[in-house]
């Protein structure tokens, strides 16, 4: 069962049903989501990694 009924009944630009269309956006928003927070991290984690004083 699709979550909000727009879905339902929205016009189809591709050949997807209702709920193959909101699972794939939940995907993609997902991913974006994953590969902005890995970026951030990565910085945060170099800069981090930058300040450590080394040890011999």
């Amino acid at each position: 069962e699709v979550l909000y009924d727009t879905y339902f009944y929205a016009e189809r630009i591709m050949n997807l049903s209702p709920l193959e269309d909101q699972r794939a956006g939940g995907v993609l928003m997902k991913l974006a989501n994953m590969a902005v927070s890995l970026g951030v991290l990565s910085s945060i984690f170099y800069r981090w990694s930058k300040q450590q004083p080394t040890q011999a």
